[in-house]
């Protein structure tokens, strides 16, 4: 990515509200010549994009703190096996890595990276070509937690309350990344979740 695609970027600077659950590092929409970052690191191959646009996203929260620090675990969305065992990689995984990196590096404290925190438990259709009215129950217990929990045990079990933040590659609606929380309902109050994603829609 270019010193010229960084300057113009509609970088969406949701991580210096207060009280945001939930940031991006870029607006998007189908007309939008930034729609093929998300593309290029969904569907190209392109994981090295991902890990990069991941590291920037991890620095400016990092930077903006408000709310936002004290980051313990980053998890990313996981991919159904099928569709990475295709695809060669896990765009969110690559994105997750890159924001560890970046927050960390910025912080100087890496939060623990699990990219097997969750697991799929279905293969569900792609959000990008569902319904905007259907994307909740296209994706709703589609998730459970898979072999890296045993790390959220261990952190609750030292700490009392552990921060959590998810990371999918693009948020439309949130629905994705709201039922991936979902499964992190047996820790009850001993886990906080937030959530990242490099590219937001937007419909204007």
């Amino acid at each position: 990515m270019c010193l010229g695609c960084l300057a113009d970027i509609p970088y969406t600077y949701m991580w210096t509200e207060r009280g945001q659950w939930v940031f991006s590092l870029f607006y998007y929409n189908d007309v939008s010549p930034y729609k093929r970052l998300a593309l290029s690191v969904k569907y190209m191959g392109n994981s090295g994009l991902g890990v990069r646009l991941g590291r920037l996203l991890g620095s400016y929260a990092a930077l903006a703190g408000n709310g936002l620090g004290g980051i313990d675990i980053v998890a990313p969305v996981p991919l159904h096996w099928t569709r990475k065992w295709k695809r060669g990689y896990n765009q969110s995984e690559m994105i997750a890595e890159g924001f560890v990196s970046g927050y960390g590096s910025v912080c100087g404290k890496y939060p623990l990276l699990l990219p097997s925190l969750f697991t799929r438990r279905r293969r569900t259709a792609s959000q990008t070509y569902v319904n905007v009215t259907d994307k909740v129950s296209n994706v709703r217990n589609a998730f459970a937690l898979g072999g890296d929990s045993a790390a959220v045990d261990a952190l609750v079990k030292g700490n009392g309350r552990v921060r959590i933040l998810i990371v999918d590659d693009t948020c439309t609606t949130g629905a994705t990344l709201l039922s991936c929380s979902s499964a992190l309902k047996p820790y009850g109050i001993s886990v906080e979740v937030l959530f990242a994603s490099v590219a937001k829609v937007r419909e204007d």
